[in-house]
């Protein structure tokens, strides 16, 4: 079954705010991480990655440090079979977290 993080990393182009929010919801990280993180499943270089997010690859080095200390995993990883493994437990724990969120409504 393809979910919606599924297709929308498939398509490149829309991997954007859903990512971004389900990263900064389940793991902790900042606006910029998960940026980093979703450039990099996109395919994107660390000095691309510095590029577009108009900072130094120094600090696109930091919020990595970060990211692995956060879900446990590199960024170089996140390029091949382990994005696919992250998005799986990432939607795994979204979907806990959906009851949780409808019962306190």
């Amino acid at each position: 079954m393809i979910t919606f993080l599924r297709r929308a990393v498939e398509r490149r182009g829309g991997v954007t705010d859903r990512l971004i929010r389900a990263l900064m919801n389940v793991y902790g990280l900042s606006v910029l991480e998960a940026r980093v993180v979703r450039l990099t499943i996109a395919g994107e270089s660390r000095s691309d990655i510095a590029r577009m997010l108009f900072v130094s690859p120094n600090t696109v080095d930091r919020h990595a440090a970060r990211i692995h200390q956060r879900i446990g995993r590199s960024l170089k990883s996140l390029r091949g079979r382990e994005a696919d493994e992250l998005l799986a437990e990432l939607e795994a724990k979204l979907k806990k977290a959906a009851p949780r969120a409808r019962q306190r409504s």
